[in-house]
């Protein structure tokens, strides 16, 4: 999905599709997936936005439950995603694969 998302920016302006919580969460998913955490920096240098644009993304999802570890004066601070976002994400996933299916 991060590989689509990617191309789809570069054949049609990132500017429309900015979606920098979506894009956060999924690297962290996928990160977590892989058994490895990013820090806040990471996450920062992987946005196609600015960094301060990230970090308040950032701490609007840590105070939403959805993210930890997130420590706004530490870049090092490696950030996971909590058992809930972890579901949500994980449902969205499954419906989108079944909506696919479904079109097919």
């Amino acid at each position: 999905m991060l590989d689509f998302r990617r191309f789809r920016g570069d054949i049609i302006s990132r500017d429309i599709f900015a979606e920098p919580a979506w894009d956060l969460l999924l690297r962290l998913y996928v990160a977590q997936a892989n058994g490895n955490r990013l820090t806040a920096e990471d996450a920062k240098g992987s946005a196609d936005v600015p960094s301060n644009v990230m970090i308040r993304w950032m701490k609007h999802l840590a105070n939403l439950g959805y993210i930890r570890g997130f420590e706004p004066d530490r870049p090092d601070s490696r950030l996971e995603l909590a058992e809930v976002a972890l579901k949500k994400i994980e449902l969205v996933l499954e419906k989108g694969l079944s909506m696919q299916n479904f079109a097919e």
